[in-house]
């Protein structure tokens, strides 16, 4: 989930620099109606806070199938549990709208396609987000501080990186190009989560830090 955690950011940043080319110079719309183009993105952040009740309705269930299985002791969900934002279509959600946008972002599609696509994108990007860093939290206990510093570390300085290139990127190889190796750098990774959730248990074993199922 490390490698998920950068991924996230390397795209988020890099899909981020292309905004003025998507909109403004696709569309023709202005600097500040650009800025007001986030708003997709935004809605899409506030759908997958939507799935807050339903996930937490689903922890407190198994909680208590825990608690039933130990004689109403004490019991802890396992960490892949916070899987479950990222394998409710988050995963897939960065790659599909990645795709959806690289190949409407034309003069002739009306500039509510790659919105929508926005939406989609913001949707994805809070539950990969929230899945990788609860699930490293959960994984690592007292030593989680030490682990979110390291993946911290590590993604800024290859978002900085991508942020040093992306504009280049974009000039050289096209919006259309650009979005579509995001969008399949984002695909080939959408199985992570649901082989965390399967495996998750055997990868933890593997580590003398972080936490072991009983």
């Amino acid at each position: 989930m490390f490698f998920c955690a950068d991924h996230n950011n390397i795209v988020l940043f890099t899909f981020l620099d292309g905004y003025d080319y998507i909109f403004r110079m696709t569309y023709g719309v202005s600097v500040g109606i650009t800025g007001l183009c986030f708003i997709g993105i935004i809605i899409g952040l506030f759908c997958a806070s939507l799935l807050v009740p339903l996930i937490y309705s689903w922890a407190k269930r198994d909680l208590r199938k825990l608690k039933g299985e130990n004689d109403g002791k004490d019991a802890q969900l396992p960490p892949e549990s916070r899987l479950w934002f990222a394998m409710l279509g988050g995963s897939i959600a960065i790659p599909v709208s990645l795709l959806w946008m690289a190949w409407t972002d034309y003069s002739s599609v009306p500039i509510w396609s790659p919105l929508a696509a926005s939406i989609l994108f913001g949707y994805g990007i809070l539950c990969v987000f929230i899945s990788s860093y609860q699930y490293i939290i959960d994984s690592y206990e007292g030593f989680s501080a030490s682990a979110l510093a390291s993946v911290t570390l590590i993604r800024y300085v290859a978002a900085g990186g991508m942020v040093v290139v992306g504009v280049p990127f974009y000039e050289n190889v096209g919006t259309h190009w650009t979005l579509t190796i995001l969008g399949c750098i984002s695909a080939l990774l959408v199985p992570l989560p649901y082989i965390f959730y399967k495996i998750g248990p055997k990868i933890r074993k593997r580590s003398k830090y972080a936490k072991h199922d009983n």
